[in-house]
């Protein structure tokens, strides 16, 4: 691979390595049906910010659960689920 696609792949690695810990929470509070705002306000109140040292909005987060990818997201809500049926003895 050459030029702007190779430049492409490094950026989506570094984006996907610098989100690693966060990607799991947003896919989990988006599993428990949180609106993208909602999630953007979470993590700014916890003082998390983009690799930029920006503020969350919600175009971002949304980004953001695109680095977690399908399986990552059905893993989070699966492990929601289960974290939810433990707590109510279900």
């Amino acid at each position: 691979m050459k030029g702007r696609g190779r430049a492409a792949e490094v950026r989506r690695a570094q984006a996907e390595a610098a989100y690693a810990d966060l990607v799991p929470v947003a896919a989990g509070l988006r599993a428990g049906g949180l609106w993208l705002r909602v999630i953007d306000g979470r993590l700014n109140a916890e003082c998390h910010t983009t690799r930029w040292g920006a503020a969350w909005n919600p175009v971002q987060v949304r980004r953001l659960l695109g680095h977690a990818g399908r399986a990552e997201v059905d893993r989070t809500r699966d492990a929601s689920v289960e974290a939810d049926r433990l707590a109510t003895g279900d």
